[in-house]
C-alpha cells in the first residue's frame, strides 16, 4: 500500500545582521504519523468557483473528540507547487475560524487552487477554481 506524505510550508521572519529575512521551513508527515484521536477539522468556502479580483472567505472548525475548541490553525492556499497565501488563524471559543484573502489579476493565475487547513498533523482540504472574466 502506498504511504501518503504531506508537506506544510511554514513562513517566518528572521533577523539576520539587522535585516529581516523571510524564511520558509517545511514540515513533512505521513498518515502513519497522524494523531490517533479524532480531531474534527473542516475547511470550506461559500463557492467553488471565483473570478479574479474576488474576495474569498475561508471558514472552518477545529475541535477535539469532546467538542472542545482547539487553538492555532495554519492555512495554506496553493496553485500547483506555488504558495499563494499562508496564515495562522486563531479559532474562537466554539472552534470556528475564518480568513479572507483577495485575488489580484496580476499575481493570481486562472486555474485550480488548493486550500488546506492544518492542526498539528490533521489536515482538511477544499479545492476552488479561479477564472478570469471573459468579455
Amino acid at each position: 500500500m502506498k504511504k501518503s506524505v504531506y508537506s506544510i510550508i511554514i513562513p517566518s521572519m528572521v533577523l539576520v545582521a539587522g535585516i529581516s529575512v523571510l524564511v520558509f521551513s517545511t514540515l513533512q508527515f505521513s498518515e502513519e504519523d497522524a494523531p490517533k484521536e479524532e480531531i474534527l477539522l473542516t475547511v470550506d468556502t461559500k463557492y467553488s468557483n471565483y473570478y479574479s479580483g474576488d474576495s474569498i472567505n475561508i471558514d472552518g472548525k477545529v475541535v477535539d473528540p469532546n467538542n472542545n475548541p482547539l487553538n492555532d490553525v495554519f492555512i495554506q492556499v496553493r496553485y500547483g507547487d506555488r504558495l499563494k497565501e499562508a496564515v495562522d488563524v486563531s479559532p474562537n471559543s466554539a472552534g470556528m475560524f475564518s480568513h479572507r484573502f483577495e485575488t489580484h489579476p496580476d499575481t493570481w493565475f486562472e486555474g485550480e487552487y488548493e486550500i488546506a487547513a492544518f492542526y498539528n498533523q490533521t489536515m482538511a482540504i477544499k479545492m476552488i477554481n479561479l477564472r478570469f472574466p471573459h468579455g
